[in-house]
C-alpha cells in the first residue's frame, strides 16, 4: 500500500492517492509452497520432514507417561510391476486408496506419512504392549488385501512391514525410523507379505547388501544384464524421435531384480563404473546392429550416475568406444540429473564441453527437481531439457503443473533447447503438453520400454 499527496499551485495538498497491490496470488502461491514442504502431492499424507517432526513431538509426550511408541515402515510388494503393467496413472489410484485406508484404520492423534514411492510411514503413539501394535499392523495388512478396483482392474495388494519401538529399540527418532526401515527389509528378504519387529542383530541391510553385491559380481560374466529402450517421439507428429536406454537384471538365482534395488550397490561398490561402460559399448553395437538391418536410428539416451560422470577416463572410454564401434556420436544422448549436474559446476563444464566436442548430444534429465538455478542452462552446451513427471502428472487438473511446464518450454526454446515431457499416459496430457509447445513426448501413451528386438521393430526402413 502508499498514499501520496496531491497539491494545487500554490504547493498546498488539496487530495490524497492511494495505491495498493493485490498479493492473493502471491499469497496462494507461498501458501502451496509451504504445503508442499510438509505434506506430499499426490496422496495429501504428511510427507518424512512432517512425519519426523510429530515423531519428536510425540516421543517428548511419550517420555513422561511410560508409553510406547511404535514407528512402522510398509512397502508395498512388487509395486513396480503395477506401473510397468498398467502405468502411473493406476499405480497413483492404488498409492492414493492405500493411503486413505492406512488412515481410518489407525487411532485419532497417530500419524500415516508418504515417504515416496511406495513407501509409508506410521507413528502409533499411546501404546501400552507390542501386541496392541501387532493387532494395528494385522488390520493395516488386511485392508492393503482387500480388493482395489480401478478401469475394471482388480488390485491385491500386500506389505512388507517393520517395525521399531520407543523407548525399546532407541530412543533417538532417526535410528527409530533407521530400524523400522531394516525391519522393513528383514520382511522384504522373508517373502513378503508379513511384518517384522526390529531386533538389535538385525543386520538385514548388509546380509541383503552381501546378497546381491555377490550375485551381481557374477552379473556382467553371466550375461544377466539386459537393455530395455523406451521410445520418445515428436508431440505434434507422432513420429520417432529418440529412445531412452533402461538397465534390467534378470537374475539366474534371483530373477527380475528391480534397478532401485541393485543400482544404489553398484554405486556404493563402484560396480557402476564397469557396468557403465558395458551399457555404453552395448549401446553402440546396438546402433550399428539396427543399421545394418536396413534401419533408421534415433538417438539413444543414457543415463550418467554421479560416479560414473567423475570417473577420471569418462572422456577417454567414450570416445574410444565411439572409434572401434564406428557409430555416429549424433546418435547418442548422454543424461544426467540437475543435483549431479551442480555439484562441481567448473568440472561438469570442462567434461560436457569435452563431450560435446565429441558429438554427443547433452540432456539435463529430471529438470525442475533439483536445485532450479537457471542461470547455468546458459553456460553449457545442452540439447534437451527434460521435465520430470512430477509436473506432468496432473498437469490435466492441476493450473499450477500447466503453468510450470509452460515456463519450462518457453525457457527451453528461448535458449534453442529441446523439452521432453516424461511418464505422458493420457490423451488430456498430450493436447495440453502440444498446447504448450512442448517438443518430445515420452509415456505409456505411446510405448513402454522394449527389450531391443522390439524396439527395432518400430525404427523406420532406411530409403535409399
Amino acid at each position: 500500500h502508499g498514499i501520496s499527496p496531491l497539491k494545487d499551485t500554490h504547493g498546498n495538498i488539496t487530495h490524497f492517492v492511494a495505491t495498493s497491490k493485490d498479493i492473493t496470488q502471491q499469497k496462494a502461491l507461498e501458501e502451496k509452497l509451504n504445503y508442499l514442504a510438509y505434506y506430499d502431492v499426490l496422496t495429501g499424507l504428511p510427507n518424512r520432514i512432517l512425519f519426523m517432526d510429530r515423531l519428536s513431538q510425540v516421543i517428548s509426550r511419550t517420555e513422561r507417561r511410560e508409553r510406547k511408541v511404535a514407528v512402522v515402515c510398509l512397502d508395498i510388494d512388487r509395486f513396480r510391476l503395477i506401473n510397468d503393467s498398467y502405468g502411473y496413472e493406476i499405480g497413483d489410484t492404488a498409492l492414493k486408496e492405500i493411503g486413505k485406508r492406512f488412515s481410518q484404520a489407525v487411532h485419532e492423534g497417530d500419524t500415516v506419512a508418504r515417504f515416496g514411492a511406495d513407501e509409508y510411514g506410521i507413528i502409533l503413539s499411546n501404546m501400552t504392549h507390542s501386541e496392541d501394535v501387532v493387532r494395528l499392523v494385522d488390520n493395516l495388512m488386511r485392508k492393503a488385501r482387500k480388493p482395489i478396483r480401478v478401469n475394471g482392474l482388480e488390485l491385491i495388494l500386500t506389505l512388507s512391514v517393520g517395525i521399531s519401538l520407543f523407548p525399546d529399540d532407541d530412543q533417538e527418532i532417526t535410528a527409530l525410523v533407521r530400524n523400522a526401515d531394516i525391519a522393513m527389509s528383514k520382511a522384504k528378504g522373508t517373502g513378503m507379505n508379513n511384518y517384522q519387529f526390529f531386533q538389535s542383530d538385525m543386520n538385514i541391510r548388509a546380509a541383503e547388501f552381501v546378497l546381491l553385491d555377490r550375485h551381481l559380481r557374477q552379473a556382467l560374466k553371466n550375461n544377466e544384464f539386459v537393455l530395455h529402450y523406451q521410445p520418445y517421439f515428436h508431440a505434434q507428429t507422432g513420429a520417432i524421435a529418440g529412445m531412452e536406454v533402461l538397465l534390467r537384471w534378470d537374475s539366474e538365482d534371483l530373477g527380475l531384480v528391480m534397478p532401485a534395488r541393485f543400482i544404489p550397490i553398484l554405486e556404493d561398490t563402484g560396480m557402476i563404473i564397469e557396468v557403465g561402460q558395458w551399457i555404453f559399448r552395448a549401446i553402440c553395437a546396438q546402433i550399428k546392429s539396427w543399421q545394418r538391418q536396413g534401419l533408421s536410428v534415433v538417438p539413444v539416451a543414457f543415463n550418467l550416475s554421479a560416479a560414473q560422470f567423475r570417473q577420471k577416463n569418462l572422456v577417454d572410454m567414450i570416445s574410444e568406444t565411439i572409434k572401434t564401434s564406428a557409430v555416429d556420436p549424433r546418435y547418442l544422448t548422454l543424461e544426467i540429473t540437475e543435483s549431479t549436474f551442480m555439484q562441481d559446476l567448473i568440472y561438469t563444464g570442462l567434461i560436457l564441453e569435452k563431450l560435446k566436442s565429441l558429438g554427443l548430444r547433452l540432456a539435463i534429465d529430471d529438470f525442475g527437481t533439483g536445485y532450479s538455478s537457471l542461470s547455468y542452462l546458459k553456460r553449457f552446451s545442452l540439447d534437451i531439457l527434460k521435465i520430470d513427471i512430477s509436473f506432468i502428472r496432473d498437469i490435466a487438473t492441476s493450473p499450477d503443473d500447466k503453468v510450470i511446464v509452460s515456463a519450462i518450454t518457453s525457457l527451453a526454446h528461448s535458449l534453442n533447447l529441446k523439452t521432453i515431457a516424461e511418464g505422458v499416459e493420457t490423451e488430456a496430457q498430450l493436447n495440453i503438453l502440444r498446447s504448450v509447445g512442448c517438443d518430445l513426448i515420452q509415456g505409456f501413451y505411446f510405448s513402454r520400454p522394449l527389450p531391443a528386438a522390439d524396439a527395432g521393430n518400430i525404427l523406420p526402413k532406411k530409403t535409399t
